[in-house]
């Protein structure tokens, strides 16, 4: 890894609240504004899976605020093994997930979900330490500053998905949203 991506990856960690540091062009702190959050929502539980994992809202803000300011500071950079955020692909025919919100009509990225965390993908220089994102993702789009030079940036839930139940390395879409 290069000193530079390091050092992206340090900022973007310390990223969490409005008044971290953080590298970037304009020197300041990308604002979100979080667009279609459910009050709550739930992955498994359904037959052929595992318990049910329950997610507030502030919990799916959280998650969406990490992937997208990974993705406004260093878009196809991403963390982890396999370079969280990244585009969610929707392959399959039919789609995988065919119920997504409407309002994301553009590319969504796809972003690891835990219940008692934020995912940060671990030692990504060494696959041994890696983190593991397990099977819950949050889906979100990322949409241009509001205004030229605002530097706020709408983030959209577009929903959540999960492998748990869905055959090979697919996914099913998690209910309860």
């Amino acid at each position: 890894m290069k000193f530079s991506q390091v050092a992206i990856y340090a900022a973007l960690f310390l990223a969490g609240s409005e008044a971290a540091p953080v590298v970037e062009e304009r020197g300041q702190t990308p604002k979100l504004q979080f667009v279609g959050f459910p009050s709550s929502a739930k992955c498994g539980g359904g037959a052929h899976q595992a318990a049910a994992r329950v997610f507030s809202e502030s919990h799916l803000e959280d998650t969406a605020e990490s992937a997208a300011r990974l993705n406004i500071k260093a878009p196809n950079l991403g963390v982890g093994s396999q370079t969280y955020p990244h585009t969610f692909q929707n392959r399959g025919n039919p789609p995988e997930i065919g119920n997504f919100k409407a309002q994301c009509t553009g590319d969504k990225q796809e972003y690891p979900l835990f219940t008692d965390k934020i995912f940060n993908g671990g030692d990504s220089s060494d696959r041994t330490r890696a983190e593991n994102p397990q099977a819950d993702r949050i889906v979100i789009q990322i949409q241009p500053e509001t205004k030229k030079g605002s530097n706020t940036y709408p983030v959209l839930f577009c929903g959540l998905m999960t492998h748990d139940g869905a055959p090979g390395n697919d996914f099913v879409e998690c209910s309860g949203w």
